[in-house]
């Protein structure tokens, strides 16, 4: 437990993170696996190129120093950090090294303002995060293997069908090889798959959301090509669209995630992006197969970029009650207004009508720049925080 005057050091040291936190956070990456290249199977290599991930940490770092004495606003954010490393299989053993390079990078990179103050104040906090995470991320570990199906570390299942969905997207249908029971997830949560990363030369899991809602037999994931110009494409996503096919096996962790349903009545407004859509079609599927309430709204840029549009289809055709809004932000020639798209351009919620739902949940999930205008417009109408649910796809902000 840390005392009333160490908490106070490390929420004034909140205004140096943000002054020194991007740079710090860079050095703690490079200077942990140059030492611990084993380590890197933890970290997805285009995030870390793209500085996404380096991003990310400064932030949450930042965060923690500012609401080091608020435990009700750091949960959230932590309990999103376990969730990725129970995934990931981060164990208790490799904090000492993350702490070992932290401090190190401190040191290294504030120089003479690295006092020995602001050192065992970081080498308390550390301990009281770290300590916190292996607490939090043990009970995910314990209640894994509690759940019907459940298991610990990797899992063998096969591809019974890859299929097709739209331009540099497909699925793949899971089944456990060794013919026990498919896993209990809820609707929002997401797995790691392990495959081989070229960067590493070294299996690397990669995280991806279940899009499909449970159903006892098999496991679906949806994999977009990553293409962002200047920065090599994401591996395991090639990995996924070219080379895996039907009947090769993969390994798999058990479903993760805090990006869930809630048990409401109310209606459920899911409203995604892109290949952001993934959880939100499993939170979809699994309220209309219980007869609740849902609204989908979605946004791509046309129909050939539209995933998952056949089981859509579908699954609202046997619901044809369920209000839906769909933009395509170009659509194209071939896309018919009213069957395949509602409306043109980016997603507005206006137009959607979904801004005056009473109680309604909001769940979205996309990019983070689709996301953020939708987040605002929703806070713009005084929703209250506790009926809005995100996640950004990426590292991005939580």
């Amino acid at each position: 437990m840390l005392d009333d005057a160490t908490r106070a050091q490390i929420r004034h040291s909140a205004a140096l993170l943000h002054t020194v936190g991007d740079q710090l956070v860079e050095h703690f990456y490079q200077r942990l696996l140059r030492h611990h290249p084993e380590l890197g199977i933890f970290f997805n290599a285009t995030h870390l190129h793209k500085r996404e991930l380096q991003a990310a940490m400064s932030r949450a770092a930042a965060f923690y120093a500012e609401h080091n004495d608020q435990p009700e606003n750091l949960q959230p954010m932590l309990q999103h950090i376990a969730c990725k490393h129970a995934s990931l299989g981060v164990r208790p053993e490799h904090y000492p090294l993350i702490g070992e390079h932290m401090l190190k990078s401190l040191e290294e990179v504030l120089g003479p303002l690295a006092s020995e103050t602001v050192l065992h104040t970081w080498r308390m906090a550390f301990s009281e995060l770290s300590g916190k995470l292996i607490a939090m991320e043990a009970e995910l570990y314990r209640h894994a293997l509690q759940q019907k199906g459940g298991f610990s570390g990797w899992r063998r299942f096969a591809i019974g069908k890859k299929e097709e969905e739209c331009q540099d997207t497909a699925s793949l249908y899971l089944y456990p090889v060794d013919g026990g029971r498919v896993p209990a997830f809820l609707p929002g949560q997401y797995i790691s798959l392990r495959g081989l990363d070229f960067h590493w030369n070294q299996l690397a899991p990669r995280q991806y959301s279940l899009s499909a809602a449970p159903n006892g037999r098999y496991l679906r994931i949806t994999a977009q090509r990553e293409t962002d110009e200047g920065h090599p494409p994401g591996q395991a996503s090639e990995l996924i669209l070219q080379h895996l096919r039907q009947g090769d096996e993969v390994e798999l962790s058990m479903p993760q995630g805090d990006f869930v349903l809630q048990e409401s009545s109310a209606p459920a407004v899911l409203i995604g992006n892109g290949i952001g859509l993934t959880p939100l079609l499993a939170m979809l599927e699994s309220r209309l197969q219980a007869g609740l309430p849902a609204v989908w709204v979605y946004g791509c840029p046309d129909g050939a970029r539209h995933p998952l549009r056949a089981p859509l289809r579908k699954l609202l055709a046997d619901h044809p009650a369920t209000r839906q809004a769909v933009f395509y932000e170009h659509p194209s020639a071939g896309d018919k207004h009213n069957q395949d798209y509602h409306f043109s351009g980016h997603i507005d919620l206006s137009s959607a009508g979904v801004l005056a739902l009473p109680d309604a949940h909001y769940y979205l999930s996309g990019p983070a720049a689709q996301m953020r205008p939708l987040l605002a417009a929703l806070r713009r109408r005084q929703i209250a925080e506790e009926r809005i649910h995100y996640q950004n796809f990426g590292p991005g902000e939580k």
